[in-house]
Parts: C-alpha cells; structure tokens; sequence
C-alpha cells in the first residue's frame, strides 16, 4: 500500500524506503523468555529496502546483511559519502543482483552482568561463544537444524567447523565483509 501511494502521488522514484524490525523476542523457545539470546529467534529480523532504479526491485536476497549496512546503503542511495569509519557496508550491489553473495558473517553480541556472548551466523552456522561466568561455545547447523536445538560444539566429527568459526568471530567484522 505504501508503494501504491507513492505511485499514485508521483513520489516513487524519489523515495527510498527502509523497513526493518527490533530483534526478536523469546516467547519460551529454548527456554528462554524476552530478548536475552544469541540465538537465531532472537538476532533474525525482518529487513526490506525499496529504491528507485534498482535492478533487483521486488527479488528477495539471501544474503547476510547486518544493521550497520542500514546507514551505508542510505548514503549511498541518496548520493551521500559516508564516513570512512563506519563498520557496515552499502547494501546497493544486493539491491541490484539478490543472488549476489554477502558477507562471510553477521556478528551479533549480548552484554549481561558478568558474561559477554559473541555470535557469527554464516550461510550454514551460528557459532555462539560465551565468555565469564558459565563461558562455553555453541556451534549449530542450519541446514539440519534450523531451529538451534543440537549443539555441535562439543561433538569431535564438527571440530574443523567449530575451528572455521572461532577464526571468523576472532578475526572480527573487517574479515567477514
């Protein structure tokens, strides 16, 4: 409807529209109740760009994209320069070809009394490290497990891919890009 207003009021090809969401809410998957997780209920959100010209309009992308990509792919689209300085990237090629790959990795982290949890979600994992008090590692299949029930950390026969992740969150954002 939003789009159809925008035709109707000869608005559209010089508006972008970003919609995206708040990050989810536990409504007791894993035992969890309110936002507090790492996990993919609670770091997956909703995100949909409109903008005039793009060759992809209407194509859904697979991508990873990550929320810091919101202020770059604005500026760009408008004709702005961003600082040098921003830790996102614009999200314009996505917009022009959706089959296009995106980042290696979509970082996520949670800061609570005395533990830091650091998260990495790449097209097939989410690998979860916890770090003070009850620290661990969480390692989950998506392609088998898309609801994070099996962790995988602890299992001998997914070491080469708990190793894979642990240099990817400790390489940091800039690597995954």
């Amino acid at each position: 409807r939003v789009m159809a207003g925008l035709d109707r009021m000869g608005l559209a090809e010089n508006t972008v529209i970003v919609f995206w969401g708040d990050h989810g809410w536990h409504l007791g998957e894993h035992t969890r109740w309110q936002k507090m997780s790492l996990m993919e209920e609670s770091a997956r959100v909703p995100l949909i760009i409109a903008a005039p010209g793009r060759k992809g309009r209407g194509k859904p992308s697979r991508a990873l994209v990550e929320f810091v990509d919101v202020y770059p792919t604005v500026a760009e689209l408008c004709g702005l320069k961003p600082p040098a300085t921003l830790e996102g990237r614009s999200l314009v090629p996505l917009l022009d070809n959706p089959a296009r790959r995106g980042k290696k990795a979509a970082f996520t982290e949670l800061r609570y009394e005395k533990i830091v949890g650091r998260s990495i979600r790449t097209d097939r994992y989410r690998y979860i490290r916890w770090e003070g008090e009850g620290g661990g590692e969480e390692l989950y299949d998506h392609g088998l497990d898309p609801r994070e029930f099996t962790n995988l950390a602890l299992k001998p026969e997914h070491r080469k891919t708990l190793d894979e992740h642990r240099r990817i969150l400790d390489a940091g954002w800039r690597a995954a890009l």
